[in-house]
C-alpha cells in the first residue's frame, strides 16, 4: 500500500544527551533512523519523506536514501528542550506547496515499530477524528503508584486522590512512534495535544520502546537479536 494523501515528517537532530549521535548508532549493523527510513519508503512516496536533521551525516544518508526533501534543521531548533512542534512548523514551511492533507511524524527513536502500526494507525483518521497518536498501557499513573515528594522529602500521598488498580485499565502513555494530524490544524497548535479528539492506537510494549537512554539502547538490542525488528 501507498499513502498519498501525507506528509512523512522524520525528526532525526545530531545531538542527544543520552546517547551522543544515537539516531546514526548501529542496530544490528544499521543505522537507527534507517529502520524508520526503510518504513517510510516502503509506505509512502519518495517525495512525501522529510528528513528534518542538524547533523550533515544523517542529512547525507536520507539522500543517498533516494529522499526528495531533506531539510538543514537550523541549530536553535536542535536542543532538548525545543517543542516537536517548533520542527514541525519549520518542516512545513521548507517543504514544497500545496501540501497535502495529513502530515504522520515518525520518530527515528522507535524502530521497532512496524508497517502494519502505521497503516492501522492511519486507518483510524476520520472527519471525527483530528488526530491519532500511538499509546502504550500506562504502567505509572500520579495517586496510584506515582507521588511527588512533600517539602520534608517524604512521599506525598493524597488519600482522596490515591486510585485502584483497576482505575488504569483505560490509562495509556504516548510512546512516541507515531503521530497522525490533519497539516491544516498543526500550523495553529503549539503541541499536538491542544486538539480536542485524539484516538488512540495502542502497541504492545516491545514495538513501544523509544529509545532514549543506554539502558533502552540494551533492551534495543535484546529486543533486536530476539527477531524483533520489522519485517517489510
Amino acid at each position: 500500500m501507498n499513502i498519498k494523501d501525507a506528509l512523512v515528517l522524520i525528526p532525526a537532530r545530531m545531538g542527544s544527551k543520552g546517547i551522543p549521535f544515537k539516531n546514526r548508532r548501529l542496530l544490528q549493523g544499521k543505522p537507527l533512523l534507517q529502520y524508520t527510513l526503510d518504513i517510510a519508503l516502503h509506505l509512502f512516496p519518495k517525495d512525501r519523506i522529510v528528513v528534518s536533521s542538524d547533523d550533515p551525516e544523517i542529512l547525507k544518508s536520507a539522500q543517498s536514501a533516494g529522499l526528495v526533501q531533506v531539510i538543514n534543521r537550523p541549530i536553535a531548533l536542535s536542543g532538548d528542550d525545543v517543542p516537536m512542534m517548533q520542527v514541525i512548523h519549520h518542516a512545513l514551511a521548507n517543504v514544497p506547496q500545496p501540501l497535502p492533507e495529513f502530515l504522520v511524524l515518525l520518530q527515528p527513536t522507535s524502530p521497532f515499530r512496524s508497517p502494519k502500526d502505521v497503516l492501522d494507525s492511519y486507518a483510524l483518521l476520520s472527519p471525527e477524528v483530528q488526530a491519532v497518536v500511538s499509546v502504550r498501557s500506562a504502567k505509572d499513573l500520579p495517586g496510584y503508584n506515582t507521588f511527588a515528594l512533600n517539602p520534608e522529602g517524604h512521599l506525598k500521598v493524597e488519600p482522596l486522590l490515591a486510585l485502584q488498580r483497576q482505575d488504569m485499565l483505560n490509562a495509556y502513555t504516548l510512546n512516541g512512534a507515531i503521530y497522525w494530524m490533519r497539516i491544516a490544524d498543526v500550523m495553529q497548535l503549539k503541541s499536538i495535544l491542544e486538539l480536542h479528539t485524539i484516538q488512540p492506537y495502542s502497541m504492545p510494549f516491545i514495538r513501544s520502546l523509544d529509545i532514549d537512554t543506554e539502558e533502552d539502547w540494551q533492551l534495543a538490542e535484546i529486543f533486536a537479536k530476539c527477531g524483533y525488528l520489522p519485517k517489510l
